[in-house]
């Protein structure tokens, strides 16, 4: 058995708003999918999502696609502190509970690396010694420019046995014994089509992404609206804390009011919803920060994640992305400034395409073979 445990949402259970970050649920809808098409493995995607409503959700077993299941757990919200405290480790408890009984030493164990898992999964570990692969899309400390954090979290990842790494960077910060490792950057595979352009002679711009200060992306985005016309439209897609999220609403309302260029705060989606948004838009943004730390191991996600939805793809110029395998296909600008990134959106050809689908036809090949390889690896030295 494959247990594949993450932060995971999807359309099949939206309506019980459960939260996680967009990027995340790409990532692991992507590999769910190549699990999907190992006719030998059964696989359980494993999610402790709490949900974002005042009230109490059962969680349950959802069949994904036949050969991949998804297990959820009861959550409950509340606005008052204590009260939101308790549902979270109600969640937390049931996660653990559930991992204890049901792993055993044999199965696979793939962990979407989350600070807030790390204490479960060190457990399941030294009880089960269970095969672990951690799947490291960034080094969270690093966001976060926490040293002692950083050593922490550097400590927890020896204990994979296996890596699935987003840059050749990180994994030589991560695996310092060399143990095997997949590189991939984010999805490669090119998402079925949902929606076409919006077709009101406006050049619809999407920021999907995190709502965090630090990274500041989203902020960025924003601020780059007061430097384009009424031609376009920006839209801002994402989820953070309750207080990101007002600052993200407030700059908007700030910007607002110096443009003509519109900006509109579409919140939360998720699954064929937000793909269909996406594929809706023309430009997509990618634009964190270019002097943090995170920048040296971490690859924006997002920028596969709007290629595979066939939109073109403005970024900061970063090393991880000009020697990435898809540098060839991103429009950059060079400094963070408002100006720059709007110039950078401004010189993305109106009728411009993205053509990407033979490349990420390519990679995703390999991808899936490499992660069948491994999985299988597992199975017979057990």
């Amino acid at each position: 058995m494959v247990y594949y445990l993450g932060y995971y949402s999807c359309e099949q259970i939206a309506a019980e708003k459960r939260v996680a970050a967009p990027p995340a649920m790409n990532k692991m809808g992507y590999i769910i999918s190549v699990l999907s098409e190992m006719t030998d493995i059964h696989s359980i995607v494993v999610s402790p999502c709490e949900t974002s409503l005042h009230s109490y959700v059962k969680g349950s077993l959802h069949d994904l696609n036949g050969r991949v299941s998804l297990r959820t757990f009861d959550s409950f919200h509340s606005k008052n502190k204590i009260i939101r405290g308790l549902g979270h480790i109600w969640t937390k408890f049931q996660l653990l509970h559930f991992l204890m009984t049901h792993v055993k030493s044999d199965d696979t164990v793939v962990v979407y690396h989350s600070l807030a898992l790390m204490s479960v999964v060190k457990k399941l570990k030294k009880e089960k010694k269970c095969h672990l692969i951690i799947e490291v899309e960034e080094l969270y400390s690093d966001v976060n420019e926490d040293q002692v954090l950083r050593e922490k979290e550097l400590e927890y990842l020896q204990i994979a046995d296996k890596y699935i790494v987003i840059t050749e960077l990180l994994n030589k910060q991560v695996n310092g014994q060399n143990k095997p490792r997949i590189i991939s950057h984010g999805t490669y595979r090119a998402v079925p089509k949902y929606s076409k352009k919006f077709n009101d002679g406006k050049i619809h711009i999407v920021y999907a992404g995190t709502f965090n200060p630090v990274k500041g992306g989203a902020f960025s985005a924003i601020e780059a609206a007061e430097y384009l016309d009424d031609n376009y439209v920006l839209h801002i897609l994402g989820n953070g804390t309750e207080a990101d999220t007002e600052m993200v609403i407030k700059k908007i309302e700030q910007v607002s009011a110096r443009t003509k260029c519109s900006v509109v705060f579409d919140g939360y989606k998720t699954g064929k919803e937000f793909d269909a948004f996406i594929q809706s838009c023309h430009i997509g943004l990618s634009t964190q920060q270019p002097d943090g730390k995170y920048n040296a191991s971490s690859f924006p996600s997002k920028i596969l994640m709007y290629m595979s939805n066939g939109i073109s793809v403005v970024s900061i110029r970063i090393p991880v992305v000009e020697t990435s395998n898809v540098k060839d296909y991103i429009f950059y600008y060079d400094t963070p400034t408002p100006k720059d990134i709007a110039n950078a959106v401004m010189c993305v050809p109106v009728d411009h395409t993205c053509d990407s689908s033979d490349r990420l036809h390519e990679l995703h090949e390999t991808f899936a073979r490499d992660l069948n390889a491994f999985l299988k690896c597992e199975k017979e030295n057990v």
